[in-house]
């Protein structure tokens, strides 16, 4: 009898569990048919090289409200391979048609937006002051020997246009370990490059730099007391866009956060990369905030669409 009554109560159970998990997938799939009005569908409204019309943005959105999409961001952007049209941005015609666009929006129930330009991003122009523009931090140091004595200092200049933000005193830490090594990775190859300590060391950071196309995956491998290689971390090396829009440090180093592991032996592996690649490594005893240089926007991902990972980090070690 409790055999009998365990069985029934698993199957009645199981029953609960998937009765409402059908319910909710129905009411999923009918609300992709019949779309809530809370519950808008938004699309970008490109208007392309000044190709509109009052009749063709009528149209559009009618179109749109029979997709049902209920809003959408008009831009205008220009491309060269798209035949010029005769409606100039910001002249009475163009005015004309953002007004029966928006008319028209209104009476179909669809909520519309601007970009703040013409173009993909941002407003500017010679009436921008600088100190009106968009911004970033730049920094500069410089050591100073104390002496108990009150000093006058002449801080490094940051350009003409800066503006002097905030001046921090840190204590100089001095690195036990500080070594610099090249490596010269050639296309198709991969390079493997091992280092000897004459004594065991406290491994914190490895920093790559170069001023030149790089692009290479990076393995950090440290020998175990077995004379085992083991990997410590990998990194993806990239560095193949100097142009300003994707960082204003061009060729910013990478920074490695290491864990606090002591090691004599050290291996770095450089695999991948289409093309010969001329860096530096600076491997070091002093901890260093990883990829600080992206975090701070200094470089930033290679082409306009970062992937969807690639402002995330791990969480750093925690040093001695």
């Amino acid at each position: 009898m409790i055999r009998t009554t365990r069985r029934l109560c698993t199957w009645l159970l199981a029953l609960c569990c998937v009765v409402p998990g059908i319910m909710r997938a129905d009411e999923l799939a009918d609300k992709f048919t019949h779309i809530p009005t809370d519950q808008r569908i938004a699309v970008y409204w490109y208007w392309m090289s000044d190709n509109i019309s009052v009749e063709g943005v009528q149209h559009d959105l009618e179109a749109m409200k029979r997709a049902g999409i209920g809003r959408a961001y008009i831009g205008n952007i220009w491309q060269d391979d798209v035949k010029p049209g005769q409606v100039k941005v910001l002249t009475p015609e163009w005015w004309e048609v953002v007004h029966a666009a928006l008319k028209r929006a209104g009476e179909l129930d669809i909520e519309i937006g601007m970009f703040n330009c013409p173009g993909w991003s941002q407003s500017g122009g010679p009436w921008v002051k600088p100190h009106q523009a968009m911004r970033y931090l730049k920094q500069a140091s410089v050591e100073v020997s104390g002496n108990g004595k009150e000093q006058s200092i002449v801080l490094p200049s940051l350009g003409d246009e800066s503006t002097d933000v905030k001046v921090l005193a840190l204590p100089l830490q001095t690195a036990t370990l500080d070594t610099l090594i090249t490596l010269d990775k050639k296309a198709g190859y991969d390079l493997t490059t091992d280092l000897h300590f004459d004594e065991p060391q406290t491994l914190r950071n490895i920093t790559l730099t170069t001023e030149q196309y790089l692009l290479v995956n990076l393995v950090i491998q440290t020998k175990s007391a077995g004379g085992e290689w083991k990997t410590l971390k990998t990194a993806h090396l990239d560095r193949t866009n100097s142009a300003l829009n994707v960082g204003f440090v061009p060729w910013a180093p990478i920074s490695i956060d290491l864990p606090d592991v002591v090691t004599q032996d050290l291996r770095l592996v450089a695999t991948g990369g289409p093309s010969d690649c001329h860096f530096r490594a600076r491997i070091s005893d002093l901890p260093q905030v990883e990829r600080y240089t992206e975090k701070s926007l200094a470089k930033m991902y290679q082409s306009p669409l970062p992937m969807w990972g690639e402002y995330m980090w791990g969480t750093p070690p925690e040093h001695e």
